[in-house]
């Protein structure tokens, strides 16, 4: 699997965030997974409605996995909404860029609320941020 983008296919076509620059983003790293390296931007989250929380994350290809694929560079911001009080996500828009900002695809984002399960460990990890 590639990036989240190629997680999202296991996800049901999960995709996610729309993308535009802003200034002041504070990107703080989750974790490695699979062949990407999570972080979210502390600043993006707020709370539309009482159990539902915002954030907006980025994922990056590791190190790793661009040396297999000759040098590869993207990375994708995705919107997200949490509802805490039930456990589940959904995506509100998905984009991928190249490292040097070019816009490179954007994905259409599912309908609904998903599950949160444990081979999403990615996911879970930022729910486990935001709805603390």
């Amino acid at each position: 699997m590639k990036s989240l983008s190629r997680l999202g296919v296991i996800l049901i076509g999960l995709a996610i965030f729309g993308y535009s620059e802003v200034w002041g983003e504070e990107w703080v790293f989750v974790g490695d997974y699979y062949n990407f390296r999570l972080y979210y931007d502390a600043q993006s989250i707020s709370r539309p409605s009482k159990d539902i929380v915002q954030i907006t994350a980025k994922s990056e290809e590791s190190e790793e996995f661009k040396k297999q694929q000759g040098g590869l560079e993207t990375y994708e911001i995705v919107l997200l909404q949490f509802n805490c009080k039930e456990k589940r996500f959904r995506s509100l828009s998905h984009k991928v860029y190249s490292k040097d900002g070019e816009f490179k695809e954007d994905y259409k984002c599912p309908d609904g609320w998903l599950i949160i399960i444990p081979i999403l460990d990615y996911i879970e990890s930022l729910y486990k941020i935001v709805c603390k």
